[in-house]
């Protein structure tokens, strides 16, 4: 469960400031103001990586109020004396876990992190809006190269956004997926290998641990490195498909119809909830939309209205641009209630479809390096059923185990017969990780 109260950034540094206030020595006011957490039993780290983004979005929340304060005061001398400044505020978090898998589990994603926080340039929107005509070029041209029996090397990307969108696809599915496609395999071998060859050093300049811990957690990379699927009690990933994860499809989902029959007052409170929620959303966004200028609007959306209506005025277009934002958001206030009532919206019907008939999550659509076939799935729903069938095979032949869910007492361990893995991602972040607070 979510921390109650939430900590809030805010009243932390009001709490400086007033600290400040009474005190006529330097060495306080020009001390940065310290967030200190500790994570007993990390475990997949869940609550770390929800924390992380939260204090980002926290900090930069504070950051533009403050510079907005100060534009529209032309007063930075009042910002400097009050007593902290805010751009330096250091985040201290202890994360502790028994497991040493679960600590060198959460080192390779910390890595992938560092990693994909050096393109600067690349915004988030850029990760996930759809293909530009240079990359559709580039598909088509692997899309080729694949129907002639070679395979593009994706290490030969050199634009920064692929390089990104790359390290993305990696951080999904080593945190979500017990197997992963070929070339998202090797590109987790290339972090293991950069890990073990510096001996860590790219996080042990910033994380702290004693000599100990670094020696268990490379053991288990040097185990993640070596294990071969089949020996030594290695799951396999025909014996994955078949025991080790499960989505959970035909088994009843706690919805609100279902939790009216169990508890009709809980239900209706929740349900207010939902509503409440997303109101609270849109009408949120329908400030944001209805302040934007033509200016601010992605110029992809301004041309695709422009082709449809030549000769428009730019009032026109603006207002054609506000209301298809408005209804794409109207869609995600919807989604938004469709996920904590566990139902699937249509936005996500691809994926559900997929995970149903494979056990395995379907790659995103800007991933291209395992070939067309997951492209064709996602944009032939007609054929989904064929095209999922191919993708089994392909799958039962290629794809291989995520490491990083396992470690050596683990599989020593489960000698005796199959099992299932105890945290089974998509279920369990769908249900009980991004619910109402977290989604808010």
């Amino acid at each position: 469960q979510p921390c109650s109260p939430p900590i809030r950034l805010e009243h932390i540094l009001q709490e400086e400031r007033d600290k400040a206030a009474t005190t006529t020595t330097t060495e306080t006011t020009n001390k940065p103001t310290t967030v200190s957490i500790l994570f007993g039993g990390v475990g997949d780290a869940r609550h770390v990586y929800a924390t992380l983004c939260d204090f980002y979005r926290q900090w930069q929340s504070i950051v533009a109020q403050r510079n907005e304060d100060d534009n529209n005061n032309n007063d930075t001398a009042d910002a400097e004396s009050n007593g902290t400044n805010t751009a330096d505020i250091r985040l201290h978090l202890t994360l502790n876990d028994i497991h040493p898998a679960a600590i060198a589990r959460l080192v390779v994603v910390l890595e992938a992190l560092q990693q994909l926080g050096t393109y600067h340039n690349v915004k988030h929107q850029d990760l996930v809006s759809t293909a530009t005509s240079e990359q559709k070029e580039r598909e088509e041209k692997e899309d080729s190269l694949e129907e002639n029996g070679q395979h593009p090397n994706e290490k030969d990307c050199k634009n920064s956004v692929d390089e990104a969108r790359r390290l993305a696809v990696l951080l999904q599915y080593v945190y979500f997926g017990v197997l992963l496609p070929p070339s998202v395999h090797g590109h987790l071998m290339e972090v293991i290998d950069t890990l073990l060859d510096t001996n860590l050093e790219t996080l042990r300049c910033w994380i702290g641990a004693d000599d100990s811990v670094w020696t268990a957690v490379r053991g288990i990379l040097e185990y993640w490195k070596n294990c071969r699927e089949g020996e030594e009690w290695f799951p396999t990933v025909q014996y994955a498909l078949e025991t080790m994860y499960k989505p959970k499809v035909g088994e009843e989902e706690l919805d609100l119809q279902a939790m009216r029959a169990l508890d009709p007052q809980a239900a209706e409170s929740l349900q207010a909830r939902q509503q409440e929620q997303k109101q609270m959303m849109l009408a949120a966004a329908k400030a944001q939309i209805q302040s934007i200028t033509l200016d601010a609007i992605p110029p992809p959306l301004v041309s695709r209205i422009r082709n449809k209506s030549p000769g428009a005025k730019d009032d026109a277009i603006l207002s054609a641009a506000k209301k298809i934002m408005w209804q794409n958001v109207v869609k995600k206030a919807d989604m938004f209630v469709d996920i904590m009532d566990g139902k699937t919206s249509p936005g996500r019907n691809m994926d559900s479809f997929f995970l149903k008939e494979t056990c395995c999550i379907l790659p995103p659509n800007c991933h291209s390096a395992d070939g067309p076939l997951y492209r064709q799935i996602r944009h032939s729903p007609k054929e989904r059923r064929v095209l999922c069938q191919k993708a089994r095979e392909a799958i039962s032949s290629g794809w291989r185990v995520n490491r990083t869910f396992f470690d050596p007492k683990w599989t020593h361990y489960k000698k005796t017969g199959p099992d299932t893995l105890e945290f089974n991602p998509v279920a369990d972040v769908s249900t009980d990780f991004l619910h109402a607070d977290i989604l808010a």
